[in-house]
């Protein structure tokens, strides 16, 4: 499976070129289209099949995306991106590193709260009401994880 991914997926994304024309941008998209087709016929990560807790989290994560969000002309593409996610951060270290370096950042600079009932109810089915009213760093203060990183020491915006 590592060959496959390197060989049919990595390889090819890294070498999508930025388009000069009508054809280079048809040439992208039917690119993009082989290489999310690739993923889609990856093995699905399960919590069984995975190592890393935070990989079980996102299944868990991708798993309430899978119910809530109903657009069924994006649904799979939204799903492949999320296997592809799952996927690279269970692989290699430094994927999960990248991925962990993220959260940290978002828990210590803040994150502003989405607009209330959005996603729109036409293709998210969160149960009401939802969105609004909180920051995402409010809702995760009494987890462990916000406090270890925000006890690592405080960042100004810009570092």
């Amino acid at each position: 499976m590592q060959s496959f991914i390197i060989d049919k997926i990595k390889t090819p994304l890294v070498k999508i070129q930025k388009p000069v024309s009508l054809l280079g941008v048809v040439r992208v998209v039917f690119q993009m289209a082989v290489i999310l087709d690739r993923i889609r016929r990856l093995p699905e990560p399960t919590k069984e099949n995975t190592i890393y807790e935070n990989t079980k989290t996102l299944i868990d994560i991708r798993d309430m995306f899978s119910v809530y969000y109903t657009n069924p002309s994006r649904k799979m593409v939204m799903l492949a991106l999320w296997k592809w996610v799952i996927i690279m951060y269970d692989w290699g270290h430094e994927y999960s590193s990248l991925g962990d370096w993220v959260i940290e950042q978002i828990i210590r600079r803040g994150w502003d709260r989405r607009p209330y009932q959005h996603p729109s109810p036409d293709f998210w089915k969160e149960p009401e009401p939802y969105g609004g009213g909180y920051n995402l760093t409010d809702k995760v203060e009494g987890y462990k994880l916000f406090n270890d990183v925000r006890d690592i020491g405080k960042y100004e915006k810009g570092d």
